[in-house]
């Protein structure tokens, strides 16, 4: 499923950190989604901006990595108990659950082919 990348925005004051919110949106619009992923985790990590640490989760989960972003967001929610990242963990959770079944359906398909293979000769 696809599913459209809602990042969230963070009102501050602070020029510096506006700037790097800038850039870290930027880089997203651009595509390039390992280094914004990269500037908001910065952000997170630094400053301890919540929209920051959601933002990498979803970029984490928008490159394929889903365990990193369920860690983090799993994170994120334990230290906020913000109602956005609990939605959104479960949603990770539910397309973990997903990709785990397709890996298994996958690996069971190919050996019922394998082992028609070996009987056919």
């Amino acid at each position: 499923t696809t599913r459209h990348l809602s990042l969230l925005k963070t009102k501050t004051k602070e020029p510096e950190i506006k700037e790097a919110l800038a850039t870290a949106h930027k880089l997203t619009k651009q595509g390039l989604y390992p280094l914004a992923q990269s500037a908001f985790m910065t952000l997170y990590e630094q400053q301890g901006l919540f929209e920051a640490g959601y933002n990498a989760a979803l970029l984490l989960e928008a490159t394929g990595q889903l365990q990193k972003a369920e860690e983090l967001m799993s994170q994120i929610f334990v230290a906020t108990n913000n109602k956005k990242a609990e939605k959104a963990l479960k949603e990770l959770q539910k397309e973990i659950r997903y990709a785990q079944r397709l890996h298994y359906q996958k690996q069971a398909r190919k050996a019922a082919a394998e082992k028609t293979k070996t009987s056919e000769k």
